[in-house]
């Protein structure tokens, strides 16, 4: 039967929290406790509240788990089932922070926290914060066990995820002298990024690039992109000025995202011209509503795009000036012209890129004038 009651606790606990396997062990004894019949009051729950529990476990049923309507009616005073449900939340989450704290946890090592880089309360369980119950339980349900796990939050989102403990914490962890995400200085998250495998940056929080607006949060949030990999994969959907914030800002901390740009980001790729013309237009550093209407008009790829003149893209059905305008200087950045920029007649592009397959372009904003030069040069001749 003991076993019947370990699962039908996990089973009832997991409706409020998740669970960890680290837990095995004090479920066990909670359960022992639970069954120990000598004693009609279980730590920190009345005789009622005890009696409920155990009788929803099955402790007297053979670990048959008992529904709500079988307990009310074996109380001599009847109460609804919402409030037994209460009870029994309540009663779960006040086992389980007992048994939490009595567990050795390990900090969650897959992300960074303000504590990455410090020997101080290292697997330091929550508790030394010295928190009232709420608080705990709410920790406990965000799946939070140690002060690395706390410290890999930024303020802002325990605020929101604890908003009436949230200010308490605040106060303990100061005392402690340590300090949120948000708090820390640029060099010290530099030293934090510095010291952290790529894994581990890509788990984090986006609060560690620390630009970011509440509206970008929130739009990460609902896209469920919300840590730094999340980021680096939206940041195409984001305008050119954003962006480029956003890289500049996480460039300079350590984090790269160059491996997420798309052809003609302000970050320098090499590529050959051969390469640079089969290069779907997916990839260009556009817009969604650039790319979409391009691939409705048939332009796959970069050499359908050159192979049209400047006068084609405003004949472009659902292209607008907006987009056209963002178009001609990419294909400028990365040292390429459109059909009709071409000064001589009758030389087709395409024999101009066959002297040009054994050179390459950089495509970076710092040598534009310098490819496009380059590039006219070799038309001129």
């Amino acid at each position: 039967m003991k076993e019947k009651l370990v699962n039908n606790f996990k089973t009832e606990l997991s409706k409020y929290v998740n669970i960890k396997d680290e837990l095995d062990l004090n479920i066990t004894r909670i359960i022992d406790c639970i069954c120990d019949f000598n004693s009609s009051e279980i730590t920190f729950l009345s005789e009622r509240d005890t009696y409920i529990l155990r009788k929803r476990l099955g402790a007297f049923d053979e670990g048959q788990i008992q529904t709500f309507k079988s307990i009310i009616e074996t109380l001599e005073s009847p109460i609804t089932r919402e409030r037994v449900r209460q009870i029994l939340e309540k009663g779960y989450l006040k086992l389980l922070k007992q048994s939490i704290f009595d567990s050795n946890f390990e900090d969650n090592r897959t992300k960074m926290s303000s504590l990455s880089i410090t020997d101080n309360y290292v697997n330091e369980n929550f508790k030394i914060l010295n928190l009232d119950e709420k608080t705990y339980n709410n920790l406990i349900i965000n799946d939070i066990r140690t002060l690395y796990d706390l410290l890999s939050y930024s303020y802002s989102d325990i605020s929101k995820l604890i908003p009436f403990g949230a200010e308490k914490i605040y106060e303990r962890i100061h005392e402690l002298n340590l300090k949120f995400i948000e708090e820390l200085s640029d060099e010290e998250r530099k030293k934090i990024i510095a010291s952290s495998s790529i894994e581990m940056i890509d788990n984090s929080n986006v609060a560690w690039i620390g630009i970011l607006n509440n509206s970008l949060i929130i739009c990460l949030k609902r896209a469920k992109k919300y840590n730094i990999l999340g980021l680096k994969k939206y940041i195409n959907n984001l305008s050119d000025k954003v962006s480029y914030n956003i890289i500049d800002k996480a460039s300079s901390l350590g984090i790269d995202f160059r491996k997420e740009h798309k052809i003609g980001s302000p970050n320098g790729k090499i590529i050959s011209i051969d390469e640079l013309l089969d290069v779907n237009i997916e990839k260009l550093y556009l817009t969604y509503n650039s790319i979409n209407n391009l691939s409705n008009n048939g332009i796959k790829t970069v050499k359908d795009l050159i192979n049209l003149n400047i006068k084609d893209l405003h004949r472009l059905k659902g292209l607008n000036l907006t987009s056209i305008n963002e178009i001609i200087p990419l294909v400028h950045r990365l040292g390429l012209l459109f059909k009709d920029e071409v000064p001589i007649l009758k030389i087709y592009l395409d024999e101009i890129y066959t002297k040009l397959n054994d050179s390459s372009i950089q495509l970076d904003e710092d040598c534009d004038n310098f490819v496009v030069g380059r590039l006219q040069n070799k038309i001129i001749k």
